[in-house]
């Protein structure tokens, strides 16, 4: 599919690539916000020292995974949304 005439500029191009960068930073921004309220209600049950750092390591992982996976696309976004690559 031939991209249309708008995203054919550099100029046009380089905001859609800012723009989805944006829309990737929100959506990383809820998904990290959720991961936090689910630990936190995780949290507020917790009966043993073991149970708590079981929690929290399970936060940290899901957090470092979340954040992986969206520094992946960003990379990809401005690698290949650069107006020297349209």
């Amino acid at each position: 599919m031939e991209k249309s005439a708008l995203l054919k500029s550099p100029s046009w191009a380089f905001l859609h690539t800012v723009l989805m960068g944006n829309a990737t930073l929100v959506e990383l921004a809820f998904i990290d916000a959720g991961i936090a309220l689910n630990c936190a209600w995780k949290l507020s049950s917790v009966r043993s020292t073991m149970e708590f750092s079981d929690i929290v390591t399970n936060h940290t992982r899901e957090q470092f995974d979340a954040l992986s996976e969206k520094v992946a696309e960003l990379s990809a976004l401005v690698q290949n949304g650069s107006p020297e690559n349209s």
